[in-house]
């Protein structure tokens, strides 16, 4: 018989995932693996780096071990994954939903514009809630066996810092590990022994190439309690106000954001966009690029709308290098996580574009000194009884 790992998972946020109609039919083994394919390059990096003498011969062997187990169609060598996926649903998985209750004003921001509308409410199906086991049948091979601990550890990762589906790193989809067979760990059921686990991915290697554990990584347990959904709230309020200039309506003396006087943390970012829509060449980045691309600015007063992404051909999109993670215990209590991952943003020369309607799109060329990673890290500062992990 060979060799299974079972996790069991549950959904703790709507879960935004679909099929090829966008229609939340169920969890495919395919999404199941792509996350745990990142989780496994993530846990791995700093092991495969301290082993290696350059940044270019650590990414050649974190390849070539990533393609042996998780399969390879560009690789003769390693050709198909060590092990098979199963997802087996449980009765109480609520699929197709079609969520009808208005989110709080702090789970709107974070849903963004993609999944969320404040006229027509969710514009997509979601799996509510519910609980999968994910099994993954390990082939009969001897060296099959030997990354049989990494891939119990990316499962438990998966678990206890991520999710599945759109939006899943602003804490949409979450899943938290409930149960797992392999006997190296221990699914931790409380926030002390959340810590242990967290704690034995501490890395000394310096700043990664991707979006990997470092020297840099921070984690965080910034709120606890009893409704995750209403964690998840708490978060992307913060979020929004730290991060929004807000508007100022007809009848307000000041801007706002969500109801609150807004804090205008970024007035420069503001200031600038809105005088590359008007036409002028920009000199620099917006400071908040670093929580991920693209953007879009509208400025209300002039009518002005400016699209902010990457302008490679092949690429627009940077992803957010901060992922948040609602997690609930065996015994009911929850806690969000965020995580701070930070690595190479983007590469030196790199096409940043901006794209104002009826004009012709300006561009600038990206250089590493354009992040200051210390911005996020403001942000996580923000949540005054959090507890940080790394």
């Amino acid at each position: 018989m060979p060799e299974v790992i079972k996790a069991e998972y549950r959904i703790v946020t709507p879960m935004f995932i679909g099929d090829a109609n966008q229609q939340a039919t169920g969890i495919s083994p395919a999404s199941v693996k792509g996350a745990l394919r990142f989780w496994w390059r993530a846990l791995n990096w700093g092991r495969i780096r301290s082993e290696a003498n350059s940044d270019e011969a650590a990414l050649k062997g974190l390849h070539k071990q990533e393609g042996y187990i998780f399969g390879s169609s560009a690789e003769k060598s390693t050709g198909q994954s060590q092990f098979l996926i199963r997802i087996r649903a449980n009765k109480d998985l609520d699929k197709g939903a079609k969520l009808t209750d208005k989110p709080k004003p702090g789970v709107q921001y974070l849903l963004g514009q993609g999944l969320y509308h404040f006229r027509e409410n969710y514009k997509r199906e979601a799996i509510q809630s519910g609980s999968f086991i994910v099994e993954c049948v390990l082939r009969p091979s001897s060296k099959a066996k030997l990354y049989k601990k990494q891939l119990a550890e990316s499962l438990l990762a998966l678990g206890l810092l991520g999710g599945l589906g759109s939006r899943s790193r602003k804490g949409l989809g979450s899943v938290a590990i409930q149960s797992i067979s392999d006997d190296s760990f221990k699914v931790p059921t409380s926030v002390k022994e959340l810590k242990e686990v967290i704690n034995q991915w501490r890395q000394a290697a310096p700043s990664p190439p991707f979006t990997a554990f470092s020297a840099l990584s921070r984690v965080d347990i910034s709120i606890t309690g009893s409704n995750a959904l209403e964690l998840l709230n708490q978060a992307g309020s913060e979020q929004q106000l730290y991060r929004s200039y807000g508007r100022k309506g007809s009848h307000d003396s000041f801007h706002k954001v969500a109801g609150k006087q807004a804090e205008q943390n970024f007035k420069t970012d503001h200031d600038s966009m809105l005088k590359v829509g008007n036409g002028q060449r920009p000199s620099s980045i917006p400071e908040r690029s670093v929580f991920g691309l693209p953007h879009n600015y509208f400025f209300s007063g002039s009518n002005l709308n400016i699209e902010y992404s990457v302008g490679e051909k092949d690429r627009s999109r940077r992803a957010s290098p901060l992922f948040i993670h609602t997690h609930v215990f065996p015994n009911g209590d929850a806690a969000l996580l965020q995580t701070l991952l930070p690595a190479q943003f983007l590469g030196d020369g790199s096409k940043l574009e901006f794209k104002v309607k009826k004009k012709k799109p300006t561009s600038i060329a990206f250089k590493s000194s354009m992040i200051n990673w210390d911005t996020i890290r403001t942000y996580l500062n923000r949540f005054t009884d959090r507890e940080q992990i790394l």
